[in-house]
Parts: C-alpha cells; structure tokens; sequence
C-alpha cells in the first residue's frame, strides 16, 4: 500500500451540477444529463478535455425513455464515439471528429437489454453490464470500430451485484471487495468467455491503519491498466485520501 499521494491540480467547468461522467477514454471525459423540456424529456451530451478545459455539446437525444451513454475509442480507425442506450431498445451512435456530428440510429442483436452502469473502454470494446430480456445479469462489449454488440458470460461464483468494472494490464476485469478481501476476475479469452480468478487478503495491521475508526474504504479501479488497485477513503471529517495496493506484491 502507497502512501497517499496531495492533488495539486483543479478543474473547474462552467456546466450545471446535474451532469454526470458517463466514460473517460484517451483523455476526453463525456459527461451527460437527462432533462425535462416543455414536458418532454432530452439527454445532453458534452465531450470534456480535461487537459485543457474544452467542452464540446453534442447534439440533444429527444426521447422519453431513460438513457444510459458510454465513450469508447477505436484505436484501428483512431476514431471517438459515444453510444447511448435509451430505455433498451433504441440505440444510437455518434462519431466524433466528422464534418457533421450527428446521432445515427443501429440495430442491436441483443434486444431489451438494459445497461446498469457505466462502462468501460479496453482496446477497441466497450464493455458494461445489463440486464437482458429474461431477467439474467450479463457483460455486454460493444466493437467500436465494427459498431456490434456481443454477450459475455459470467464465470461461475462471479457475483456482478458486487463488482467494479476495471482495465488490467489491458484485459477487462472484475474487482470485488468485501472488508478486506478482493477478488479480482479477469477476462482472458472473450470467444470462449474463460476467465481467471485471483483472491488477496489486506493484512490485518495495515487494514486497521488504513480505515481507521468511522472511515469506509471505496474502490475506485485499477490504475493505469497496471496491477495496483485505486481505492479512498471517506470518513465525511478526513480529506481526500487515495491509496495503491499491489495485488501481486501483498
């Protein structure tokens, strides 16, 4: 476990509180808000440069179904699209960096299916979890560069209520914490859906050190597609602290 590191940097954005990141990928962040006009409902997109404080709004999706977006890049075609799913069954598609930047309605081959969180984009796949048409909890990737969709099963004991999606050392994984424990699922073959499973323990004394009386420890990812884990922790009197715990070194 690294020490905690002091953040010296801020960005401030001229846009309501009501947005939320909805992806971050190849340093653009996309940011979306969903909005009631004249009685009808929109979702607002804007694409974020947060190295030098752009903001690109993208054109409104008029719908009256709730919405779910993702960012994903194509590192074949060097392209930036944004997907958005509204209430499972339309989808939509827009490129960025194109003389005319338009939403354009696919088809999906995974009808009524209904994405529960935000995703993340590995190596030309955006993947999130949904619900599909018979109840059941899955991985869905989108291709990018081909614009298709793809289910991936779960492993057996894979629990997809308690995990965070995370990028390690460029494959896609699954991190659970439970107290001190985490497991970690990584997808090691998406056409044979094989996954590979790793089980670290937090030592006693250091876990005591780190959540410290009322303190709650949040994991946020993996860190820059490496093997160290990203978590803070929040005890609502302390200020911010970021930790890096190495799974493979513990």
């Amino acid at each position: 476990m690294k020490s905690p590191l002091a953040a010296d940097y801020h960005l401030k954005l001229k846009l309501d509180d009501s947005y939320e990141v909805c992806g971050h990928v190849r340093g653009l962040v996309c940011l979306h808000d969903l909005r009631n006009v004249k009685e009808k409902q929109e979702t607002a997109h804007v694409i974020c440069n947060p190295s030098t404080g752009q903001l690109l709004p993208l054109p409104k999706v008029k719908t009256n179904k709730s919405a779910r977006s993702f960012l994903g890049f194509d590192p074949t075609g060097q392209e930036f699209k944004v997907l958005t799913i509204t209430g499972g069954v339309e989808h939509r598609v827009l490129t960025l960096g194109t003389r005319k930047i338009e939403w354009r309605m696919m088809e999906c081959c995974i009808p009524d299916h209904y994405p529960t969180r935000c995703g993340i984009c590995i190596n030309g796949g955006v993947y999130y979890e949904a619900w599909v048409k018979n109840s059941a909890r899955a991985i869905v990737c989108f291709d990018v560069r081909l614009e298709k969709f793809s289910v991936i099963n779960p492993a057996e004991g894979m629990d997809l209520l308690l995990d965070t999606l995370v990028n390690y050392k460029g494959k896609l994984g699954l991190l659970a914490k439970e107290s001190r424990r985490f497991e970690l699922w990584v997808l090691e073959d998406a056409e044979t859906h094989e996954w590979s499973k790793n089980v670290s323990v937090l030592p006693l004394p250091l876990w005591k050190s780190v959540v410290a009386g009322e303190a709650t420890l949040y994991t946020v990812g993996v860190a820059g597609g490496t093997n160290e884990v990203v978590l803070w922790r929040h005890s609502g009197y302390d200020p911010l602290y970021v930790y890096y715990y190495n799974m493979e070194k513990s």
